[in-house]
């Protein structure tokens, strides 16, 4: 049980979860005749030294998640990302890094207020994880920019699915904010394991070089990373780029 609370840490509903466990422990520590005020009361209160195991725990996964939406902030987005590629390249499968942006966010902000913007985030941050499978994972990595981790999917098609008849419809229904009823939509980035790069930089750079491209087309579209949106590689093919 204690190992198993210990797991919890980096999972989403970690502390209501090691609480739950600490309290089933408490109790089959009661059932073995084992109470007392060391221990647990009557009212099957955690133990001191599992309450501070909670703590632990609690602590440890606030350095994990996001403040404002509770989403794994960019070091536990990063880590998942390393798990599910080590998944997918066992199993043979693909791994899509979605950078989504909510399109005019600023204007959201300024002119209604960050409580507002804060509200709208809280509910975007919700509808993202309506969209997304089990195993799949939403984080927020600061501002208006989300990374959606869609873990061993089969093919391009089944993202563009994914994106085409979930995620942006569910953005883009309206945001009941505060009696303001928002309206918001958002540009997607894409890229691809193994397909636009195995190791996690080269994910990440990727999947955000393509967003310059949704940007550019006019905001509110999905945009799969190509090699002509990487600089680097594009000079490194340009015949004229060594003469």
């Amino acid at each position: 049980m204690y190992r198993f609370m210990l797991d919890l840490i980096g999972r989403p509903g970690s502390r209501e979860l090691a609480a739950e466990s600490a309290s089933a422990l408490a109790e089959q520590l009661s059932a073995s005749n084992l109470s007392g005020d060391a221990l647990i009361t009557p009212e099957h209160r955690i133990a001191p030294a599992l309450q501070a195991l909670i703590t632990r725990i609690g602590n440890q996964s606030n350095l994990q998640h996001d403040v404002l939406t509770d989403l794994p902030n960019r070091a536990l987005c990063i880590k998942r990302l390393n798990m599910a590629v080590q998944q997918a390249e066992r199993n043979h499968r693909r791994v899509a890094v979605l950078f989504i942006d909510l399109d005019r966010f600023k204007n959201i902000n300024d002119s209604l207020g960050h409580h507002i913007g804060d509200g709208l985030l809280r509910s975007v941050s919700h509808r993202l994880l309506e969209t997304v499978r089990a195993g799949d994972t939403v984080s927020r990595i600061g501002g208006d920019e989300f990374v959606v981790i869609l873990n061993g999917v089969a093919d391009v098609e089944e993202i563009s699915q994914i994106i085409e008849r979930r995620l942006i419809p569910l953005i883009r229904q309206p945001h009941d904010i505060d009696g303001a009823e928002l309206h918001v939509s958002c540009s997607i980035d894409i890229a691809v394991y193994p397909e636009d790069g195995r190791e996690i930089d080269t994910l990440m750079r990727n999947a955000d070089a393509a967003m310059y491209q949704a940007k550019s087309q006019g905001r509110n579209s999905a945009q799969f990373f190509t090699i002509e949106m990487d600089p680097a590689r594009r000079r490194s093919l340009d015949p004229l780029a060594t003469s």
